[in-house]
């Protein structure tokens, strides 16, 4: 039960992040604009608010990580739906927010479903390479 709901907070987190890309506002405006437009399932509305949050005050710092495991790709050909997944993913992976396998394979899923025909590949291969990455770096 926990993982389907908290599975359900990376759907809804996406959204949100995804609308903060698409219409600049507020964190708060994005988090509450979910669930005022929409009756989400129940989720981990604390998980939730803390991916959304997360993401968007570390983006940068995710980008500049990001940035170190894509070598053929600069973050500005990246789908944007894609760029958002993989800043979700990246920061539970650094906050260890989740197991590692658990957080590509959710991702992973989230790019088949909402990403492009190439999105599930493309985002395992970033998130395997970090992964490795983040574990030497410790």
């Amino acid at each position: 039960m926990k993982a389907a709901r908290r599975a359900r907070a990376r759907t809804a987190a996406l959204q949100s992040l995804y609308e903060l890309e698409a219409r600049p506002m507020g964190v708060e405006v994005a988090i509450e604009d979910l669930t005022d437009h929409f009756t989400p399932p129940p989720m981990d509305i604390v998980y939730h608010r803390q991916l959304v949050e997360g993401v968007s005050k570390r983006r940068r710092e995710l980008d500049d990580t990001l940035r170190g495991a894509s070598d053929r790709w600069r973050l500005e050909r990246f789908l944007v739906i894609d760029h958002v997944i993989l800043r979700i993913a990246l920061l539970e992976l650094i906050d260890e927010l989740a197991p590692p396998a658990v957080v590509i394979a959710e991702a992973v899923k989230l790019g088949a479903k909402y990403g492009s025909e190439d999105s599930a590949s493309f985002i395992n291969g970033v998130l395997e390479t970090l992964n490795v990455q983040l574990r030497n770096s410790v």
